[in-house]
């Protein structure tokens, strides 16, 4: 199998503005031939400056849905939310005409654990189609979405032939229970971009993909798998080769 295509750029404002310019292209296209488009993202710092540029393109965004690859199992409003990240750098300027997927807005409030939520997302959605681009985020442990190394739930999470879409999760060192999306789910996507950051993430990238050890290094099944092709969009080359 052939690596990952790498695209790196000379700096976070550049990486911003080309991912920027991706994902606009990949949602005017789909736009233009389905008459509507999907974009999966994720949390933390990374995607803040990649938001904001995307919030300003020039696309029919009330015929795009925006969902999360994951999700802490916190009320919307909390800091920790990555439903309130999205709204607050995302779903404004042209893009506040977006359809947003919560994962939480329904069953959080009613006490129900991740878990439950999980299921209740497996059946509401289970007639949508395939996610025209999905954007990942990496941590320093190698996980990405919510699957985390080594937890009780990675088996069923990072199995590429499941049917399951959505699992509750925990990070090992964090209180909050998550809810994510699964590999089976993910990589039924027509593209799928790892986004990283710094020199730090990037000798974690390639030492995932070196090792092939995706139970230490969740990220690894991503970069392997063979369902959808992955790029990596970055500001420090990896170097795979």
């Amino acid at each position: 199998m052939s690596n990952p295509e790498v695209r790196c750029f000379s700096s976070l404002d550049a990486l911003d503005e080309a991912l920027a310019d991706k994902a606009s292209k990949i949602l005017h296209a789909a736009i233009s031939q389905r008459g509507r488009a999907s974009l999966v993202v994720s949390g933390g710092s990374t995607p803040i400056g990649f938001f904001q540029r995307l919030s300003k393109s020039d696309i029919a965004w009330e015929r795009v849905s925006i969902w999360l690859a994951d999700e802490r199992w916190v009320d919307s409003q909390d800091s920790a939310s990555n439903e309130k990240l999205v709204r607050t750098h995302l779903l404004q300027n042209r893009a506040a005409n977006a359809r947003f997927i919560s994962f939480t807005e329904e069953h959080f409030s009613q006490g129900l654990s991740a878990q439950h939520g999980a299921l209740a997302l497996q059946k509401k959605y289970a007639g949508e189609g395939d996610f025209d681009l999905v954007i990942l985020g990496m941590g320093q442990d190698a996980h990405t979405a919510s699957l985390f190394p080594e937890i009780p739930q990675l088996d069923e999470g990072l199995d590429v032939h499941s049917e399951v879409h959505y699992i509750g999760t925990r990070a090992p060192v964090a209180p909050q229970e998550r809810l994510s999306m699964t590999l089976a789910r993910i990589v039924k996507a027509k593209r799928v971009v790892v986004h990283i950051t710094g020199q730090a993430k990037a000798h974690v990238i390639k030492d995932a993909w070196l090792n092939d050890n995706v139970f230490s290094q969740p990220v690894a099944a991503f970069l392997k798998q063979k369902s959808v092709s992955v790029s990596v969009y970055c500001d420090y080359d990896p170097s795979f080769t």
